[in-house]
């Protein structure tokens, strides 16, 4: 019988990928070494360290095919069950360490001695270091002391987690948002759309008329309905002809208001949230 591949169903389907990093460290620091950082994005790292810890780094990007043939290295070796012998170490040698993330940001690590023998191990390890050649003919984009932890395109790999976990989630769980969002969605659509009709028959701004200051709280009020309706027919936002500063501070209420009573309204709520668990905890008297 087979042993189940825990890398596949660890790293997930190919849209899950992007999110993948596969890194190998292989730096002996008396005799310096590489590290190589390969992002499921493309993106490669390559770190060559010299004695003194003194790196040059290069960056290119793989296309998707060839980004996708390494993730699937991993796979076909299934790296999570790879078992590398360990014994002492001699002196001067090396220990290369290979690790990958997964989208969900989960690290696995594999290291052995350079003189140990592990054949899934030393394929990965033989490709990874590919990578090296084809760096060898740019120009470095960094020359300078070691950067122990450097990651390539942090932003970017941080935001395409985000993005993949996000996707991730909505398909695990939207029926269940559908469901507790619809009741929502349909009270602002029609609460909006309740607005909207009011603004369109009596929240008409006439250039013709001078507006004061009561006028103004509406028309504040209404300042997005009134612009909404503004691009399908001739709709003012603000009274051309106004009272001046009494017009301006009630039109500044007039937008204020909505979200003040927002706010009122989760104070309210958080008030009597606290009342009610203190009133079940015995607290009330």
């Amino acid at each position: 019988m087979s042993t189940r591949n825990r890398t596949a169903a660890w790293l997930g389907s190919p849209s899950n990928w992007p999110g993948v990093e596969m890194i190998l460290e292989d730096i002996q620091w008396l005799h310096g070494g590489r590290r190589i950082v390969v992002c499921g994005t493309g993106h490669v790292a390559v770190q060559i360290v010299q004695p003194g810890r003194h790196e040059e780094r290069y960056e290119f990007k793989l296309d998707k095919a060839a980004t996708h043939r390494l993730i699937r290295l991993f796979i076909d070796h299934d790296f999570m069950n790879i078992t590398c012998p360990d014994r002492a170490g001699i002196p001067d040698e090396a220990r290369p360490t290979l690790m990958i993330r997964n989208a969900d940001g989960w690290l696995e690590l594999k290291s052995k001695w350079a003189g140990v023998k592990e054949e899934r191990f030393d394929a990965i390890y033989v490709e990874l270091r590919r990578l090296e050649t084809l760096a060898q003919p740019l120009k470095p984009v960094y020359t300078g002391p070691y950067v122990l932890h450097y990651w390539p395109e942090k932003a970017n790999r941080s935001l395409s987690r985000i993005i993949l976990n996000l996707k991730k989630y909505f398909q695990r769980n939207w029926k269940r948002l559908l469901i507790k969002l619809a009741p929502s969605c349909l009270l602002i659509v029609f609460g909006f759309g309740l607005f909207l009709m009011i603004a369109y028959f009596w929240v008409r701004v006439e250039p013709g008329l001078t507006y004061g200051f009561g006028s103004a709280i509406l028309h504040g009020w209404f300042w997005a309905h009134n612009w909404i309706l503004s691009w399908f027919i001739d709709r003012y936002i603000w009274a051309p002809s106004n009272s001046g500063i009494g017009y301006t501070i009630g039109f500044i209420i007039g937008v204020i208001i909505p979200f003040a009573l927002s706010l009122i309204g989760q104070v309210i709520e958080a008030l009597w949230e606290e009342i009610t668990k203190g009133s079940r905890r015995g607290y009330s008297r």
